[in-house]
């Protein structure tokens, strides 16, 4: 796991989700990124089960060049309104209501 990226899940009290995963310094291309953390944790699972979610409009547009459902989430540098910009499949300002999150994406 890149180094940095470890920080950032350790600090969010989220690394013992993580056993793999992708990281830029493996790809330049975000898509190829996604598809190749995809590869590595859930083999067998099409990318249009896929659900990518970020906060940047390359993470929208990622998502559509791999084949994955593309959810926006407005907590970033972007506005909303940049972000719809792009039509991700699902968008939110942010994800305080999981409930909401869940049924929107089908995993409910």
């Amino acid at each position: 796991m890149a180094y940095i990226a470890d920080l950032k899940l350790k600090s969010a009290g989220l690394r013992s989700f993580f056993v793999e995963g992708a990281f830029a310094n493996e790809r330049e291309d975000r898509a190829d990124i996604l598809k190749l953390a995809v590869q590595r944790c859930a083999p067998d699972v099409s990318m249009d089960e896929v659900v990518h979610v970020g906060d940047a409009v390359s993470d929208v547009q990622a998502a559509k060049r791999s084949g994955a459902r593309s959810t926006a989430v407005a907590t970033g540098a972007y506005e909303r309104r940049r972000l719809e910009a792009e039509k991700p499949d699902f968008i939110f300002d942010d994800l305080s209501d999981t409930h909401r999150f869940l049924k929107a994406v089908g995993l409910d």
